[in-house]
């Protein structure tokens, strides 16, 4: 897994289209009554060409990882993420362990996003059973980051021609 994430950011090859399949090593913070750290593999549509009849750079495609508040909690996870222009759109499945418990959630997340490199989001995690967790809340803001070197060029690049 580490060497995808790697691969990701490292990508010398620029596409020669608007969109192409591709990896991204996704870090974030997310604040839940308690902070947690995250790390995702994103695997997708990277779209890094505007084309002229529509300016879209961003990314959709799936991310599997983790979160952990790095004391008691983890939770391995799945979701999906759609994140174009201003916006960002995530649905995610997540096991919640905590000492001897454990919570499954379907968390649905809504925010804003520069291209699909960097989304601020609000989510709800809805919980499918009572894991009786003391760490986690319901509601949820993340920030996280997609570090992919042809995104990050032109996410910039569409930035600074403004």
């Amino acid at each position: 897994m580490l060497l995808f994430c790697f691969l990701g950011y490292s990508q010398e090859k620029e596409p020669t289209h608007n969109s192409h399949f591709g990896f991204a090593f996704s870090p974030g913070v997310i604040q839940q009554r308690n902070t947690f750290l995250e790390a995702n593999l994103f695997m997708g549509c990277i779209t890094t060409e505007p084309h002229p009849k529509t300016p879209i750079i961003g990314v959709s495609g799936f991310r599997i990882g983790l979160e952990s508040d790095l004391h008691r909690t983890i939770a391995p996870k799945i979701g999906y993420e759609y994140a174009i222009l201003g916006l960002d759109l995530k649905l995610t499945a997540a096991n919640y362990f905590q000492d001897k418990n454990s919570e499954f959630r379907i968390i649905p997340e809504i925010g804003l996003s520069i291209g699909g490199w960097a989304s601020l989001t609000y989510g709800y995690g809805i919980p499918l059973n009572d894991g009786n967790l003391t760490d986690i809340g319901y509601h949820r803001v993340g920030l996280s980051f997609n570090l992919n070197k042809s995104l990050h060029k032109a996410v910039f690049s569409s930035i600074e021609s403004k």
